[in-house]
């Protein structure tokens, strides 16, 4: 009686599944080939050309287990299903890496009667010294790929937007706090260069591979992570990937109640620091002390408020009422205080439209008196010194905001926007190099933010370099060609070379898309008084004359359209008005450029003296 027949097995290339038995053959000879890689193949097999996602594998071969012995398994597998079939995730010819999202399988398949296997005794020894020689170059091969490991450490890191397991509506403020509080944990333990939330948010659902992500970061690796909160419990999934290889190097979960929501972020950061062997200062793991419970209801309208800081729309207005509600619940939350600070330091430098507008001196004495209030409750935050530092500027308080700038560096020295603000504020004193240096550091921990350009092309204009400022402006443009900055750094490169035509060109540029702003009026009037084109220029200063009717125009900028049309005595007279209405465009009085012409000017020398600008 005839036996049933073979099942039949899948052929690709020159290998050969049996799915009965359980092998994977390669021209008749079996590879040893776990279970686990071997199901994954069969599953891939199953539907090749199409993606299977991994939520799908982990449906059907890991149902039972957590998410990170999932990640670690699955992770695992397909490493050992590729070696085996000698595949690469860089060049794959079986198994494809759909980032994100799951793996394809590439090669044609065919079917047929499985392969007999048939080996003799003199087979089966060439196999063995075939085995040994094979075993020995993997070992060679597997001692260089760890020494190389070692010699190559990860030095900078991107932690890339988590994503949210939570069942229903998406959490996405409570993710996106998770993602910034591990960031800035990192950034404080001292990671050499963590990319600001600002450029890694723009690989939010991205679909591109983590090498593509870290090389337009250049970083070393990224960090990917997961939320997932029930209840009162919150769970972070994190895992480590290479940038150049695209190789998982750890993974690992942790798990608190959201009253320890502060020491999960530390843990979680720990932990990655410890994973990329990070030298930790002493005290840092072990001696640290644990932080404050924080109050549930509290924490979760703090990170509502963080939240809309953040979009810069219309739904700015609400961070107000979510941190002052923080503050309501749990009055001793120190990050509440300094996220109420940053929202007014940003209300009294506007424009606001009318029913949100306050007084400019009532926006500052709130942003003071909550930065210090943060800075009371927790004297190493560095928000709090950062905003403190920036009302300090403010007040041409030189000394006071330099030293504010500093602490607020020496306690996280990897936060991209600190260290662009102390580049405004080294520019306005006239410390070009120094300048430079804080925004080439803001550049590098935030490559992919205008605002980062911009300032950089600020620092190059006050150290002369202006073709550094045109090249700053032209990045802005690359980053988004709509945006009206990048006009400010393209006209003032061009105008101090000399080139008038040009830097009047791109001024227009920047009038058109501000939509006619009081500062692209002025510079516009500048370049038209530089070309001799006087009638042009005045038109544009009666057109500010107009505007401040309506509004408030910044005495300083009448300032510098004066002088590009050689009127030093109204100009002068401008920054006496600035002076006396505390301009805060005053602070760029002795770097700015466009005002060298009044330099010699003894009453320009007298206003220098009583602005008391540091030698």
């Amino acid at each position: 009686m005839p036996g049933p027949s073979p099942q039949p097995a899948i052929r690709f290339g020159t290998f050969e599944v049996d799915p009965k038995a359980g092998e994977l053959r390669k021209q008749g000879m079996r590879i040893k080939l776990h279970e686990k890689p071997l199901q994954v193949l069969l599953a891939l097999l199953e539907h090749p050309g199409e993606v299977v996602t991994r939520k799908e594998l982990q449906e059907r071969l890991w149902p039972g287990d957590t998410f990170v012995e999932f990640e670690n398994g699955l992770n695992n597998a397909i490493s050992r299903l590729r070696e085996a079939l000698g595949d690469t995730a860089e060049s794959p010819r079986f198994i494809e890496t759909v980032p994100r999202h799951g793996y394809r399988f590439l090669a044609e398949i065919s079917t047929a009667v499985p392969t007999p296997q048939v080996r003799t005794g003199i087979e089966r020894r060439w196999l063995l010294v075939f085995g040994s020689i094979l075993v020995a170059g993997l070992a060679v091969g597997g001692v260089y790929r760890l020494a190389r490991g070692r010699d190559t450490a990860i030095h900078s890191l991107a932690v890339l937007p988590f994503r949210t397991l939570s069942a229903g509506a998406p959490d996405e403020y409570f993710t996106d706090g998770m993602t910034d509080a591990v960031t800035t944990e990192l950034a404080k333990l001292g990671v050499s260069k963590v990319i600001s939330e600002t450029s890694v948010a723009q690989f939010k659902d991205t679909k591109k591979s983590v090498p593509e992500i870290a090389r337009t970061l250049q970083v070393d690796a990224v960090v990917e992570g997961a939320v997932l909160r029930e209840g009162n419990q919150v769970r972070i999934t994190v895992q480590l990937i290479r940038g150049d290889t695209d190789r998982h190097v750890w993974a690992e979960s942790y798990e608190r109640q959201m009253t320890d929501i502060l020491a999960l972020q530390d843990e979680v950061a720990l932990g990655v620091a410890h994973a990329i062997k990070l030298e930790l200062s002493p005290g840092t793991a072990g001696q640290k002390p644990s932080p404050r419970p924080v109050n549930s209801e509290g924490y979760e309208a703090y990170l509502r408020g963080r939240y809309f800081l953040q979009k810069g729309d219309d739904s700015f207005f609400r961070t107000r009422d979510y941190f002052q509600q923080a503050i309501q619940v749990d009055p001793g939350y120190a990050p509440a205080y300094a996220g109420l600070s940053q929202y007014y330091v940003l209300l009294a430098t506007g424009p606001l439209p009318p029913e949100h507008a306050i007084p400019k001196e009532e926006a500052l004495s709130k942003a003071r008196e909550n930065a210090q209030k943060a800075i009371q409750l927790d004297p190493d935050l560095p928000d709090s010194h950062a905003s403190l530092a920036y009302l300090y500027f403010n007040d041409w308080n030189w000394p006071d905001a330099d030293r504010e700038f500093q602490r607020a560096i020496a306690l996280a020295r990897g936060l991209a926007q600190t260290h662009g603000l102390y580049s405004t504020y080294l520019s306005a004193m006239g410390r070009g190099t120094e300048a430079m240096a804080e925004a080439t550091r803001a550049v590098d921990l935030d490559p992919l933010s205008i605002q980062a350009h911009n300032v950089a092309g600020l620092a190059a204009l006050c150290a002369g370099k202006y073709d550094r400022t045109i090249e700053e402006g032209r990045k802005v443009l690359e980053l988004d060609a709509n945006d009206a900055r990048a006009y400010q750094d393209l006209f003032a490169g061009h105008f101090q070379k000399g080139m008038y035509s040009e830097a009047l060109q791109e001024a227009e540029k920047g009038l058109v898309l501000s939509r006619g702003d009081p500062f692209f009026l002025a510079i516009t009037a500048v370049a038209h008084g530089r070309l001799g084109q006087k009638e042009e220029a005045t038109k544009l200063v009666e057109e500010m004359r107009a505007d401040s009717k309506m509004s408030v125009v910044a005495p300083y900028f009448f300032a510098i359209a004066f002088v590009g049309m050689g009127r030093q005595k109204e100009a002068i007279d401008a920054l006496e008005e600035g002076y006396k209405t505390h301009d805060a465009y005053m602070v760029g009085l002795k770097s700015d450029p466009l005002l060298g012409p009044l330099h010699s000017n003894a009453s320009f020398q007298d206003l220098v003296r009583r602005m008391k600008f540091p030698q």
